[in-house]
């Protein structure tokens, strides 16, 4: 049942978890592209490679990936293969 579903994730602490950091990470991206708008040639790579760095960092994927399939990724994270670091 999907409304099943739904509810158990809303009452789940990972979930709550992922999502603030997807939002959080999302005001981030957010407040780059704005900045990009407004910023010159050279400050717009430097923007562009925090653009980057914040959409692969360790905390944000795992965080996508939570939201996308949280029992995918809790058997991940319980396998001890979390992505972090090495290999990604």
């Amino acid at each position: 049942d999907v409304e099943a579903k739904e509810e158990d994730e809303e009452e789940d602490p990972e979930w709550e978890e992922a999502s603030r950091i997807i939002d959080e990470v999302s005001a981030q991206l957010a407040e780059l592209a704005a900045a990009m708008r407004r910023a010159g040639k050279k400050e717009k790579q430097e923007l562009l490679a925090r653009k980057r760095a914040l959409e692969g960092s360790p905390q944000y994927v795992a965080a996508l990936r939570y939201l996308e399939d949280p029992e995918g990724e809790r058997a991940l994270r319980q396998s001890g293969a979390t992505g972090h670091g090495e290999g990604g």
